[in-house]
């Protein structure tokens, strides 16, 4: 081992010993944060691992019981309180992020003064565990065996990414309307004046949730092979048996990791990290010339009589699964609840936000899997799948082409 690497060592087991000491820290987390670190910093740039110990820094970790449910609107009052009195929050319905009972999630939460200027921010993570000390079921077990806890660790590596996709740029306010960078995922917020000092906060759009959840679910199974020190396959194989896999891990993860692999990918990798505006334009840019994404409405009308296009088999798919008659009316209210994804007006998104809605017709899919016919199911989640993929991989084409083009013309 060079002076180098330990150097690098000494580094980042500085800062586990540094939060273990500020936010009183088990030894079993200091041991799982420090594999973590590791996993996630070895490599990096300077910059980089300055930015996720910053995230370790400034964002404390809750441990929940695996049995208790956990509301985030009460679990946030508790642990943070009311940070901004004089707003009020108007009654809407919840996002994904916001939704009650969840295995984990990082929350954070902008201070501001009475003229909407944002003067701090608090934020913090937490993750569920089982009782290692009952008698564990199989699954259980076999996470205990593997991992020597029963800490939830792929869901702790999964909300320490949103964070650290989150530590640049995460606030901006314009005309009165917060945005909220999660990674590529935007949320925002509009404050009406009420007077006296107070506000109404009212969501009103989410954008890029799903591509923001299956890009850091790559960044889980990456970095939870580099902390096992196995293949990013074996550790895909461990979804079921011993880890409980969210529903971006089936779906998202897979068309997703296809995205990171294309030839944008450093501009993906700087959009995820900065939420830069241009990186987004060159991506966009790249995918806009895709005949899906041109010929993509075809894809969206309930007509019995489109049978064939150029995707004339998703076509065939979706209709079949949308327009059989001989379903039942349970059938068909689940299908009239999925409408809102499989069918939505396409006309003025941008490339991403169209791949975003390819990723949640695939989440929504799943989400409701239970209680779809067999073959129902298959056909949607066949489009789902297929549309996405055959959507990255067309893109990827048209920019291999496009470089090629460049590197003759640079000869001539």
């Amino acid at each position: 081992m060079n002076s180098l690497q330990y150097s690098f060592e000494d580094e980042y087991k500085a800062v586990i010993e540094e939060i273990t000491n500020r936010y009183n820290y088990s030894e079993e987390l200091k041991r799982i944060l420090t594999g973590i670190t590791k996993a996630v910093v070895e490599g990096k740039s300077y910059e980089d691992r300055m930015d996720f110990y910053k995230v370790l820094r400034e964002t404390p970790i809750y441990i929940m019981s695996a049995d208790e449910r956990v509301d985030k609107d009460e679990l946030s009052e508790k642990i943070i309180g009311n940070v901004n009195p004089h707003i009020k929050s108007k009654e809407v319905e919840k996002s994904e992020y916001e939704k009650e009972d969840s295995a984990g999630s990082f929350i954070s939460a902008p201070i501001f003064d009475e003229n909407l200027n944002i003067t701090g921010e608090k934020k913090f993570l937490f993750v569920k565990a089982f009782d290692t000390s009952k008698p564990l079921d199989e699954k259980h077990q076999k996470h205990f065996e593997l991992f020597k806890t029963g800490i939830n660790i792929s869901h702790l590596i999964h909300e320490l990414g949103h964070a650290y996709a989150s530590v640049k740029n995460h606030y901006s306010m314009e005309n009165n309307v917060l945005t909220v960078r999660t990674g590529v995922c935007q949320m925002k917020t509009k404050f009406t004046p009420l007077g006296n000092g107070e506000y109404e906060s009212e969501n009103i759009s989410v954008n890029g949730l799903y591509l923001e959840e299956g890009l850091n679910t790559n960044f889980e199974e990456r970095t939870l092979a580099k902390y096992l020190g196995i293949s990013l396959e074996e550790v895909k194989k461990l979804y079921g048996p011993v880890l409980t896999p969210s529903f971006y891990q089936q779906g998202l993860s897979a068309i997703t990791e296809k995205l990171a692999k294309t030839g944008v990918k450093g501009d993906i990798e700087t959009w995820r990290r900065y939420g830069s505006e241009s990186a987004l334009s060159r991506i966009n840019s790249a995918f806009s010339q895709t005949e899906i994404y041109k010929n993509r409405d075809l894809l969206n009308k309930r007509d019995k009589s489109i049978s064939s296009n150029a995707n004339g088999t998703l076509v065939a798919e979706k209709n079949a699964a949308f327009n059989n008659d001989e379903l039942s009316e349970g059938t068909k209210s689940v299908l009239a609840e999925l409408e809102r994804s499989f069918f939505a007006d396409t006309s003025n998104m941008q490339p991403m936000d169209v791949l975003d809605n390819m990723l949640m017709q695939n989440y929504s899919t799943i989400n409701k899997c239970f209680r779809l016919p067999v073959d129902t199911l298959s056909k949607l989640l066949r489009v789902a799948a297929s549309e996405g993929v055959s959507y990255i991989a067309e893109a990827q084409q048209l920019i291999e082409e496009q470089k090629g083009i460049e590197e003759v013309s640079k000869s001539v």
